[in-house]
Parts: structure tokens; C-alpha cells; sequence
């Protein structure tokens, strides 16, 4: 029974480390993953609004190029509001 403090002396510290690795690989994993959401949301949004973005202004250019020839030159035909 005299052995009883050097075992527990022994077991405390290795059951803290042990406790401590746990803890850092939760904390690890959890921020991978929070990593792979944030890059696949990053990844969903630029394939979709950057093709938005180039639609609109090329939908825009097409416009301004329609009014233009509609107008043939007349100064006061199709003033389009600033934007």
C-alpha cells in the first residue's frame, strides 16, 4: 500500500497530458473545419456573382449602346439616370 502516493503522483500528470492533447486536437479539428466551410463558401459565391457581375455589365454596356443607336444623335433622347 505504500506504493499508492508514487502511483498516483505518476497518474495525474499523464492523465492531464493526455486530457491536454485531447482538448488541442478537438480545438484543431475544429477550426479545419470551420476552414473547409469558410473555403467552399468562398468558392461558391465567386463562381456564382462573378459571372452575375459580368452579365450585368455587359447587360448595361448593351443597353447604353441601344439607346445610343435608337437616338440616332439627338441630344435630348434616352438620358439615362446615373447609377
Amino acid at each position: 500500500m505504500s506504493d499508492w502516493p508514487s502511483i498516483v503522483s505518476m497518474a495525474v500528470p499523464a492523465a492531464a497530458g493526455l486530457i491536454g492533447v485531447l482538448i488541442g486536437a478537438w480545438l484543431s479539428e475544429t477550426r479545419k473545419g470551420a476552414q473547409r466551410r469558410l473555403a467552399f463558401y468562398e468558392q461558391q459565391l465567386s463562381g456564382f456573382y462573378s459571372p452575375m457581375a459580368g452579365l450585368r455589365d455587359e447587360t448595361r454596356m448593351l443597353t447604353e449602346l441601344r439607346i445610343r443607336d435608337a437616338c440616332n444623335g439627338h441630344t435630348s433622347c434616352g438620358k439615362m439616370a446615373p447609377t
